[in-house]
């Protein structure tokens, strides 16, 4: 017991006072008004009040739900217009927008169909073109013998006059006998990285028809090959000749006249990737990259293993049939000798020494790392070759960076 008098101390602490929760006079959302243009077209303004005696119910927070904000008004198009919230309707209107919900479009490429829903819709809405009897139907019919991988032979036969209309699932690419069908060479460029059983086990989970043979397999991957190669031969082209403008504008005094053509000087780097970790894979590409634009100018594949002479080590090497396979394999992919982490500086001294015949271009800037051993590989290279016509220079990273900054700060300086 407390003595008459005596403070007694709480035995409960007090709880901390909430801050402050509301919205201070500076976080006014401002209002929206319309003002005409010169045009005579009415504009929007943004105009935000400074009184800060303002009633407390005209102030509403920043960041405010517009779904929410919606259903607290009885009219959208009146808060749409306040507010000035381009909506989709308003985006049609001005011509922003065009809607497509609506719109029936001519059917293209490959669809995924039932066939039971595609004879059924074609029994019930079409006639036969040749003999036009109002109760002859069409119906759907396929000759397995005469399919070619996913590319089925359907047909259409008249229940009256029993004709026969042919129903093409895919176009052929062109070539001999009309080349190969469009829907092979797609389904091979989508399932690379599944392979031919991968392939087959998705066509028989979707309850297609089985896909091509591995042999005709290979063949498509070996032509998808040569359009991809001729595809980036064509883009590195054009990059080296953004490259070579780019470095007439901003550097004539790099651009040299070698027997009556251009050739530019640049700065590169040179980067590689292997198959696996460790420099102990079978196979590594090796790039030039420009380091003015960033693209690619050049690519070399090296390879200690080609997978068609491993597939005959079993074979005699005195027999007629090694020897005549020997003399017809002129394609072999082995181009390496020495170890894998070696690959980097041999791609680099093939693509340096091809630049000026490929590309008109001189890569004398070679932009590295600090433990880099392709560049001195590379200058004994192009000083064999060229002698003094082809000076290669190597220059840090972090140096072209450090230059690189300056510069923009002076550019930014100046303004």
């Amino acid at each position: 017991m407390a003595k008459h008098g005596e403070r007694k101390f709480r035995s409960v602490r007090r709880k901390k006072r909430k801050g402050f929760c509301g919205t201070t006079g500076s976080k006014k959302r401002p209002k929206l008004t319309k003002e005409p243009d010169q045009d005579g077209l009415a504009g929007s303004k943004l105009e935000v009040s400074d009184n800060s005696d303002a009633s407390e119910s005209e102030e509403l927070p920043m960041e405010v739900n517009v779904s929410a904000s919606k259903l607290q008004n009885s009219s959208f198009s009146m808060y749409e217009e306040q507010e000035g919230i381009l909506t989709r309707k308003k985006s049609i209107n001005v011509g922003l927008g065009v809607p497509s919900v609506n719109c029936d479009n001519i059917a293209s490429g490959y669809k995924i169909k039932d066939a039971t829903l595609l004879r059924d819709c074609i029994a019930s809405a079409a006639i036969c073109s040749f003999c036009r009897k109002s109760q002859s139907t069409l119906q759907l019919f396929q000759r397995d013998y005469q399919r070619e991988g996913l590319a089925e032979c359907l047909f259409l036969r008249c229940s009256n006059c029993h004709h026969e209309t042919e129903l093409k699932t895919s176009k052929r690419l062109g070539g001999v006998g009309g080349g190969a069908h469009e829907v092979n060479r797609r389904s091979v460029l989508a399932s690379q990285k599944l392979g031919q059983a991968g392939l087959a086990d998705f066509c028989a989970r979707m309850n297609f028809c089985p896909p091509v043979t591995k042999k005709s397999y290979n063949d498509h991957l070996i032509q998808i090959e040569k359009a991809a190669v001729e595809h980036a031969r064509t883009q590195m082209q054009d990059a080296a000749g953004r490259l070579s403008d780019l470095t007439k504008n901003k550097h004539p005094n790099s651009i040299e006249d070698e027997n009556g053509t251009e050739v530019a000087k640049v700065a590169v780097t040179v980067d590689g990737t292997w198959q696996k970790r460790g420099h102990s894979s079978k196979i590594g590409v090796v790039f030039v990259i420009s380091v003015a634009t960033g693209e690619i100018l050049d690519y070399e594949v090296k390879s200690l293993v080609c997978y068609e002479c491993r597939a005959r080590e079993h074979m005699d090497r005195d027999s007629e049939e090694y020897k005549a396979w020997k003399a017809s394999h002129t394609n072999c992919h082995i181009n390496h000798s020495t170890s894998s982490e070696d690959m980097e500086a041999s791609a680099a001294v093939e693509m340096f020494g091809r630049s000026v015949e490929k590309l008109h271009l001189k890569y004398t800037t070679f932009v590295g790392d600090g433990d880099s051993s392709s560049f001195g590989r590379v200058r004994e290279a192009m000083t064999a070759k060229f002698g003094d016509k082809y000076p290669v220079v190597k220059e840090e990273v972090w140096a072209m960076c450090r230059r690189e900054w300056v510069q923009l700060s002076e550019s930014l300086k100046r303004k």
